[in-house]
């Protein structure tokens, strides 16, 4: 400011005086402003063109047909949006013509300025072209991965190209792009989306179980990996599904699920000093149960014993088991003064009972049927039902009178415990009564 005050430059330019009369520095920096402020190559591509000074040197120029333009003299020529002055590097004769470079005027133009003379007036005709970024490298940065990429072959100015964001770093997916301003190439990496690499960790927890996963290899976000239930929790099988959204593994083992006890699954079994491995018929889902004869581990026993399933094991209990009564035991049943030994006619489980054995099989003076049943390897017999047999009409007794024997028949039913007279004389003549 304190040269602006005092300076003549912006007085000549504006053609008088310039006076500043106040000036003042804010107390903090405008930032609205400096965002505004154009950088140092934008600044510094610009030339100040001195209008009346270029005027009145071309105004001293020998007027003449055949006067040539020095190589002092030059003209006013617009590249793009830049106006600057070019000069010949040499001295042009009159009728001659030379050239220069865009890029002397824009430095974001190629092509070429011809330059003209004609009786000492230079002229300017620009063939120029916004520059291009063919093959052009620039180092690319995304994430923590810096790599320099080339663009394509042909990428002119106000083109773009798009590369995919692994290309500069694996754990990254998406696109990035690159943009071709006046032979400036610059890239965007906003649409390049974070992945997951082997340095990752999620937790997952099965039923109480946890592990820490990590990807084996980088997983680009938006895409999934699976692992096995088991090595996690051995009670489960199933997979669990993995998935990287922006740098982040998340895990969802809903697919995990208890594991069943499947056919020809085994579990020992112990039965009053016998053991057996017994083999599922039936799959048992985890938490459930089955059933099996206690006969199929110990064939003194009988009723059903329990099998049961968590997560893939089996496990048995045989508290509901009886002791069966085979018939190789035997019981003392007594009837009417008899005893007698009685065995079951095939093994009897415990709690059956075998029925309608007849009560003269214990003593022929007896009628009707027994029952025998078997209690935990124990055998009871019931002969509530037997009755002692009456005398029929036709049953004889042997009756001795004196010196003579004779078989008599009753001559009249008798219930048990009945009797009939009989004259003394039916036996032996010799004897009344």
């Amino acid at each position: 400011l304190s040269t602006l005050s005092t300076g003549s430059s912006l007085a000549a330019a504006a053609g008088g005086t310039v006076s500043v009369t106040e000036m003042q520095v804010p107390a903090e920096p405008d930032e609205a402003a400096n965002e505004e402020v154009p950088s140092a190559a934008e600044t510094a591509a610009v030339e100040v063109v001195d209008v009346k000074a270029q005027a009145a040197a071309q105004a001293n120029v020998e007027v003449s047909a055949s006067a040539p333009c020095p190589s002092s003299n030059g003209v006013a020529v617009t590249v793009g949006l830049t106006t600057g002055s070019v000069f010949p590097s040499a001295q042009i004769a009159s009728g001659e013509t030379a050239t220069a470079t865009c890029s002397s005027v824009d430095s974001g133009y190629s092509g070429s300025i011809a330059l003209s003379c004609n009786a000492g007036v230079l002229r300017a005709t620009p063939s120029c072209t916004p520059g291009s970024c063919n093959d052009m490298p620039v180092v690319v940065t995304i994430g923590d991965t810096n790599t320099t990429v080339k663009a394509p072959a042909s990428l002119a100015s106000g083109m773009t190209s798009s590369m995919s964001c692994s290309a500069v770093n694996a754990a990254y997916s998406g696109d990035f792009v690159l943009s071709c301003s006046l032979g400036v190439l610059s890239y965007t990496v906003s649409s390049c989306s974070p992945g997951c690499s082997t340095s990752h960790k999620t937790k997952v927890t099965i039923a109480g179980n946890t592990q820490y996963w990590s990807p084996t290899s980088v997983m680009q976000s938006g895409t999934t990996s699976t692992t096995d239930c088991q090595p996690i929790n051995n009670g489960y099988s199933g997979t669990i599904t993995i998935s990287c959204f922006f740098g982040v593994l998340s895990a969802d083992p809903s697919n995990c699920k208890a594991k069943a006890c499947n056919v020809g699954d085994q579990v020992s079994v112990t039965l009053e000093g016998t053991t057996k491995a017994i083999a599922l018929s039936t799959a048992i889902q985890s938490g459930l149960t089955g059933t099996e004869r206690c006969a199929a581990v110990n064939p003194s026993w009988g009723e059903l014993f329990t099998m049961s399933c968590k997560l893939g094991a089996l496990s048995s209990d045989v508290t509901a088991c009886r002791k069966a009564c085979p018939t190789s035991l035997s019981v003392s049943v007594a009837l009417g003064g008899t005893s007698m030994s009685i065995s079951p006619t095939a093994t009897l489980a415990s709690g059956a009972t075998e029925y309608n054995r007849p009560c003269s099989g214990l003593n022929s003076g007896y009628e009707g049927v027994y029952s025998i049943t078997c209690q935990t390897g124990v055998i009871s017999a019931s002969t509530g039902e037997c009755t002692a047999r009456g005398c029929l009409a036709t049953d004889t007794a042997s009756v001795t009178v004196g010196a003579s024997t004779t078989a008599l028949a009753v001559g009249l039913n008798l219930d048990h415990g009945g009797s009939a007279l009989q004259a003394c004389g039916s036996v032996n003549g010799q004897y009344t009564g």
